[in-house]
């Protein structure tokens, strides 16, 4: 038997699966297969399927069993062709075996190519060696380059990811290779939801709606929390019951130490978007709170909430999001934003940001230079063990540190 490790340097044709040539790499790889229900595969769903609401992609987006299984495939094939350092062969079939049903090609050929391989799979173009008379080579099927377009809208979260590492901005928003659903994800999903079910109740209260009295509560608060939970992308019940539980201690920590009924939400999940030439810049506001009203002009705070660990000093004083965020209050909402804070959840901790004019000047010049970076396709890596060891990856890109 051949040991993993050595299979890369091992003289022989390897066959493999995908997941066994993950972290591999060879000048010529051959991917088989390719037509509907082989690649991806069919989904062999559980005998008891998990009800569709009980599974959420990023941003409240919810995705089927199948959507879920595709995108896994999506992934693998991605691994896959990404094996090779020379020459990638993508191979299907018309008919395998006895089959009498003719084989639909791969979406993933559709995908990958970039055109419509329907009208070039035609097996009388391919010419092949048989009793010893030579054929020729077709190349007609698969372009030389396959140009990708730049989207021109983008968020704090891509500008994040950039800033982050540019080589994994171009993973994740370029080649847009699928990520696992992940428990960061989805109990950021949730908390963020409660929270804003329950400030709309606290904001309705305070608008006198009839029939909502009184002001929201912590059990309310935890209700709501248990109504907006995200079970995907946990290890299994175990771990998903263990952060379950931790999100309550939190959340009850975040009531009685932050949480005031003073506070007055003017704005919930605030979404906007600014114009800069021919691209645009979008995103969305946890929370505007009215300090106060002075000659008809509404003094606010805006609140950014954060599930992770407390940032660093120096890692807040030179985040983009707030004072990116305060120009948009104030060029697009009229109001004067007078402070503005990163609450920590996990922690219990609220931090000012600096949302001075010169900071706010220096976030929208480096908004620009990224944006400039990633229109000159500037993906290089920025390899380090405890990102790459984060990162998802890092079972595909050349540079990861794990």
């Amino acid at each position: 038997m051949v040991d993993q490790s050595e299979l890369e340097d091992f003289n022989a044709v390897n066959i493999l699966t995908v997941h066994g040539s993950k972290g591999l790499e060879f000048p010529a790889v051959f991917l088989v297969n390719l037509v509907a229900q082989r690649f991806p595969s069919r989904n062999m769903s559980d005998s008891i399927p998990m009800p569709e609401d009980l599974i959420k992609e990023m941003l409240d987006k919810k995705m089927s069993q199948e959507e879920a299984h595709i995108q896994e495939e999506r992934r693998l094939f991605y691994v896959g062709a990404t094996r090779a350092k020379e020459k990638l062969y993508l191979s299907a079939a018309s008919f395998y075996g006895d089959a009498k049903t003719k084989k639909k090609p791969s979406v993933f050929l559709y995908e990958i190519l970039d055109r419509d391989v329907a009208e070039e799979f035609n097996f009388e173009k391919g010419k092949v060696s048989i009793d010893g008379y030579e054929g020729q080579e077709n190349t007609s099927i698969i372009p030389k380059e396959v140009k990708i377009e730049l989207m021109k809208n983008f968020s704090y979260s891509q500008l994040d990811t950039y800033e982050l590492c540019p080589r994994k901005y171009e993973y994740a928003y370029v080649l847009r290779v699928p990520q696992k659903p992940n428990a960061s994800l989805s109990f950021g999903t949730t908390v963020h939801n409660t929270l804003k079910d329950f400030y709309t109740l606290l904001k309705t209260s305070k608008e006198g709606i009839e029939g909502i009295v009184s002001e929201p509560t912590l059990e309310e608060l935890l209700k709501l929390y248990n109504k907006n939970w995200v079970r995907a992308g946990y290890d299994n019940t175990k771990h998903e019951n263990m952060k379950k539980e931790q999100g309550e201690k939190m959340l009850k920590r975040y009531f009685e130490r932050i949480y005031s009924n003073d506070e007055a939400p003017l704005n919930l999940e605030e979404s906007f978007v600014m114009h800069l030439g021919e691209s645009t810049f979008a995103g969305k506001i946890d929370r505007i709170d009215l300090i106060q009203e002075d000659n008809g002009v509404k003094q606010v705070c805006i609140v950014d909430y954060k599930t992770g660990k407390v940032k660093k000093e120096a890692d807040i004083k030179k985040d983009l999001q707030l004072p990116l965020y305060a120009i948009f209050v104030e060029e697009k909402l009229g109001y004067k934003v007078v402070s503005a804070q990163y609450i920590f959840l996990e922690e219990g901790v609220k931090i000012e940001a600096d949302i001075s004019q010169k900071r706010r000047e220096k976030a929208k010049e480096r908004m620009v230079e990224i944006i400039e970076n990633i229109k000159a396709r500037d993906f290089h890596a920025e390899p380090d063990m405890f990102k790459c060891g984060m990162c998802d990856y890092r079972t595909v890109c050349e540079f990861a540190k794990t």
